[in-house]
């Protein structure tokens, strides 16, 4: 967990105004040299966010990296979500209050290794109403709580094309089964319900809680559960650890006087015997066993970045669990072997400095060509472990996956997650065998 941004220069540019002129700041990137600006700018409320990139010489190409400041340090670091990676002239999207970062990176400068570029940044009415309840701590097995209130049809670009919104927060205890219905008190009204959560641990609902398509807007993708189908919706879902939630009411459609009166009930029991998950048969296949691979290795999965990855020895995992919480210990993945030995290969761990806090795994020949080559978009951080080279025929392959959605960032899969993601995941694009590794 090093450094992911080197060869930066940091600007300042303090709070930026509703409806306020737009900051503008003309300068170039070197390649080796300046290869990253990064500007700091405040935000004080939900606002929609306007940024324009346009690289002043022909040939020349950057590209900018939106970041939230998830720590709220003041300072762009390993914990920061990255919001969007923008590769248009420009750019627009719903932001809340806070702390952000974005970030101009070299790709390529043409002939010259120049890109003079210019940066425009404003921020203007965002069309977000909604009304905010705190319901405290959520008394499993207690007396249910229930809120009866009224929504009015405005102007929100929240939540699809939907009107108000509520947004109720509450605390849980420990894990729970967590149940919420919302009673629609006027036949021909419509909402909808869906449960986030504070994935940042301040406390608010904020850019880092939803948004993981990028399209500026809570939909069932953010959500942990998500109803918006009938008069009453329903909500019955298991919630894994004490925190934090928001269960947001959105008007959906109405009978005509522009308001929707409603009854919401939430309650919550605690989780007796856990859900056992069901055993799927093994693949059937030509699989060699071999003793040399016997070092475990283990997955996080990124949650400022969801759909990006890093595999990891016992000894860092145990760093990242007590220092990086935004990693989510996704449990073992396959077995390594630390040192050099036949029939082995090394693996070479590379950060993305475009995508921060993501990692590709590549092997000595692909290893030196990005160091030849996109030395400016990956920084190396030295050997991760050894493997079997997938064309050996021993241990079990390992298969790449490049994440169309975050270009760059990378999944490795056994054969069973292979097929589920083929079938399931088109976003995951299969870059073929990778290694070959002990299960």
């Amino acid at each position: 967990m090093n450094d992911f941004l080197n060869l930066i220069t940091n600007y300042d540019l303090g709070f930026l105004a509703l409806n306020g002129n737009p900051i503008t700041q003309n300068t170039f990137l070197e390649e080796d040299s300046f290869e990253n600006d990064v500007y700091k700018f405040e935000l004080g409320e939900w606002v929609t966010i306007n940024i324009s990139l346009d690289e002043t010489d022909f040939g020349d190409d950057a590209e900018i990296g939106l970041f939230f400041d998830n720590n709220q340090n003041g300072q762009l670091d390993v914990s920061d979500f990255l919001i969007d990676t923008i590769t248009t002239e420009s750019y627009e999207d719903l932001l809340t209050a806070g702390t952000y970062f974005a970030v101009v990176n070299y790709v390529d400068g043409g002939s010259d290794n120049l890109i003079d570029y210019e940066l425009e940044l404003s921020v203007s009415d965002s069309l977000v109403d909604f009304t905010n309840y705190d319901l405290g701590l959520l008394t499993l097995n207690g007396i249910p709580i229930t809120e009866n209130q009224f929504l009015l049809l405005e102007d929100s670009v929240l939540i699809g094309d939907s009107g108000g919104i509520d947004i109720y927060d509450f605390e849980v205890s420990s894990s729970a089964n967590i149940s919420i219905s919302l009673d629609v008190l006027s036949f021909s009204d419509q909402a909808g319900i869906f449960l986030l959560t504070d994935k940042n641990n301040d406390g608010q609902l904020n850019t880092p809680d939803f948004d993981r398509n990028n399209d500026g807007k809570i939909d069932e993708q953010d959500a942990i559960a998500a109803n918006d189908s009938d008069v009453i919706d329903f909500i019955n879902t298991q919630i894994t650890s004490a925190g934090t939630y928001f269960d947001l009411v959105a008007y959906a459609d109405g009978d005509g006087d522009n308001r929707l009166d409603y009854e919401l009930t939430l309650s919550g029991e605690p989780i007796g015997e856990p859900i056992e998950e069901p055993i799927e048969e093994p693949i059937e296949g030509p699989i060699i066993e071999s003793s040399d691979l016997n070092t475990p290795i283990y997955r996080f999965q990124n949650s400022n970045i969801p759909g990006t990855y890093i595999f990891v020895g016992e000894q860092e995992r145990q760093n990242i669990i007590q220092n990086f919480p935004n990693f989510i210990d996704e449990g073992y993945a396959f077995k390594v072997a630390g040192q050099p030995g036949d029939n082995l290969i090394p693996l070479t761990r590379f950060q993305s400095t475009v995508t921060p806090g993501t990692y590709l795994y590549a092997g000595e020949e692909e290893s030196q060509g990005i160091r030849e080559n996109f030395a400016h978009q990956f920084t190396e951080e030295g050997t991760a472990f050894h493997v079997y080279d997938s064309d050996s025929g021993l241990g079990t392959n390992f298969y790449r996956f490049q994440n169309s959605s975050r270009p760059g960032t990378y999944l490795y899969a056994g054969p069973e997650e292979r097929l589920g993601i083929l079938a399931d995941f088109p976003n995951f694009i299969e870059e073929g065998e990778a290694f070959g590794a002990e299960t």
